[in-house]
């Protein structure tokens, strides 16, 4: 047979390959592309092992995607939970000490939730969460319940004053006068317009004759002491009469 390798396919290698196929044979486009047919496909069995292996890493990274959103989901549950509590806690301490300070502050009683810590004959000291409660019973001196922060300390001194300066506190500045002089232990000098037993009352008249505020005193000590002398008296200013302009001063002394 005439061998003209220009004539004949690229398939055709050699004189050989012109009987190894018959005219109904359908040659491998891969091959017949191949001028050498050095061309390989790729097995079946490789393809299916690596379709395996996609599906196994997908699989593999699908579940630890889900492990950390699980381990995001407890750890929010986790914060959610402490939080929770902590403001349970919060809510709690905040509810002991209002307690405690509406009790003392308003009703003039003893705190329930504070430790007692300290007594003797002339105070009885409660200490709670962050407040100190100060109940004084001092015989012919400070005789009160005081509410204050932890750095509150023992002061068993009379707040110092006179007739003048609070009458002008009480008619004119109302809520300072409350603030600062209600239910405290105070030194307060004036002039005595009337005694009567165990009680002694100072007065103080306006210059312009607007309003006069008396000072009711009752007495634990008796002296004698008339009228328009000036005195000092030391006492707890537990109550008032705005409307008839009158200040209660209790369990009083003269000093």
């Amino acid at each position: 047979m005439f061998w003209n390798k220009d004539k004949i396919p690229d398939y055709i290698n050699s004189e050989e390959d012109l009987f190894r196929f018959d005219d109904d044979v359908k040659i491998n486009e891969h091959e017949a592309n191949n001028k050498y047919n050095t061309h390989v496909s790729f097995n079946t069995e490789e393809k299916k092992e690596k379709k395996v292996k996609v599906k196994k890493e997908k699989k593999n990274r699908l579940k630890k995607e889900k492990e950390i959103k699980n381990i995001k989901i407890d750890n929010e549950n986790l914060i959610n939970t402490l939080l929770n509590i902590v403001l349970v806690i919060v809510i709690i301490v905040a509810f002991i000490i209002l307690f405690d300070v509406i009790r003392t502050s308003r009703y003039d009683k003893t705190p329930i939730f504070a430790n007692h810590t300290v007594s003797n004959k002339k105070y009885d000291l409660y200490e709670g969460i962050g407040y100190k409660v100060y109940y004084y019973h001092i015989d012919g001196g400070k005789n009160t319940i005081e509410i204050g922060g932890s750095s509150l300390k023992y002061d068993d001194k009379a707040i110092k004053t006179n007739t003048l300066d609070l009458s002008l506190l009480f008619n004119n500045d109302f809520d300072k006068f409350t603030n600062e002089y209600l239910n405290k232990y105070i030194s307060i000098t004036g002039n005595v317009y009337k005694v009567n037993d165990n009680v002694i009352y100072l007065e103080y008249e306006d210059e312009s004759g607007k309003y006069t505020t008396i000072y009711k005193c009752s007495l634990l000590n008796h002296k004698d002491v008339k009228e328009k002398d000036t005195v000092t008296i030391n006492g707890m200013l537990d109550d008032y009469d705005k409307e008839s302009k009158i200040i209660y001063i209790d369990r009083a002394s003269i000093k």
